[in-house]
């Protein structure tokens, strides 16, 4: 699996999975738009909504700006501050994410996560060695 986008790269040239890579997020963009838009006109309509779980899956698998804007041209949610500002939180991390990932520093970002991350996992507890007294200085002596 690690290797998957090295062969993608040298099997289909690097301007295909750009491509790819590109019509995936406007799909997911697009997606997340068109659902806050069916969202604001099922609550005009007074049917089942679409619930904030949704939108912020697609905001978290790459629909965030889509989302964002979404939000903002169909006037939803105006009253939670909360779906506005999970979305802010969804953007700057995913434009953070490309910052370092983009950056000359990538490589030491990548270990001292690892290393945390690693630190996080459960550690297997050595056994502890039981140590006796002799005889002569234990109980009944």
């Amino acid at each position: 699996m690690a290797d998957l986008l090295p062969r993608l790269f040298q099997d289909h040239g690097p301007l295909i999975v750009v491509g790819a890579v590109l019509i995936f997020f406007l799909l997911m963009n697009t997606l997340a738009c068109i659902l806050f838009a069916v969202d604001s006109h099922q609550a005009d309509a007074d049917k089942r909504r679409v619930s904030g779980g949704a939108f912020l899956g697609l905001a978290l698998i790459g629909g965030s700006l889509g989302a964002l804007w979404g939000r903002i041209r169909f006037g939803h949610a105006s009253q939670s501050a909360g779906l506005t500002f999970a979305l802010l939180f969804i953007l700057t991390a995913q434009v953070g994410a490309v910052a370092v990932w983009q950056s000359p520093y990538a490589p030491q970002v990548q270990a001292y996560a690892l290393d945390k991350f690693a630190s996080l996992l459960p550690q297997e507890e050595e056994e502890e060695v039981v140590r006796t007294l002799p005889r002569r200085f234990g109980p009944g002596s």
